[in-house]
């Protein structure tokens, strides 16, 4: 199941973009926070082994200097959750989502995650985080992706949600 704190309108989704790709780090106090409570509004009663970010190409992250993803997790380290930051990765480099619709991301993302120490995630329980959820698809194959690996479950927090319905499996 994903779950996400905002409607990706208006001054979150401006808030968003700029957070994205016009490099305002600074935002990340307010998201952390945000994406944190709703953490605890969702999930506070789940057992959660390992928070992972949604990881970038090494490229993208290179050109942005930073993964979004990564600096929503600072609450979630504050409070002692464990962060699995490269066990996760983007190996192969895709083209932008934003312009694709759901097939095209599908498509685009099909094989592009590995994990690199299955056993780590063997049997664990993850919360998976990313900026926005737009169709599901980045969310998905990332699921698909740890649970091949053999987690038990994952679970998808965003900051926001656009307004499409599409739902992550559990199981």
């Amino acid at each position: 199941m994903e779950r996400s704190r905002f409607k990706y309108v208006g001054n979150i989704k401006s808030s968003i973009v700029r957070f994205k790709f016009v490099n305002c780090k600074w935002l990340r106090d307010f998201f952390s926070y945000e994406i944190f409570e709703a953490f605890k509004e969702y999930y506070s009663s789940t057992k959660i082994d390992y928070v992972i970010p949604v990881p970038l190409h090494p490229k993208r992250e290179t050109e942005r200097d930073y993964n979004q993803a990564v600096l929503l997790l600072d609450k979630f380290e504050e409070f002692g959750y464990k962060i699995e930051l490269n066990n996760l990765i983007k190996e192969k480099q895709t083209s932008l989502q934003v312009s694709l619709n759901k097939e095209e991301r599908m498509k685009n993302l099909d094989g592009c995650f590995n994990v690199v120490d299955k056993g780590k995630i063997n049997g664990k329980n993850i919360l998976l985080v990313d900026d926005v959820f737009t169709t599901g698809s980045t969310m998905e194959e990332c699921a698909r992706t740890l649970k091949e690996a053999g987690a038990n479950c994952v679970f998808g927090l965003t900051l926001a949600k656009t307004k499409n319905k599409i739902k992550m499996e559990q199981d």
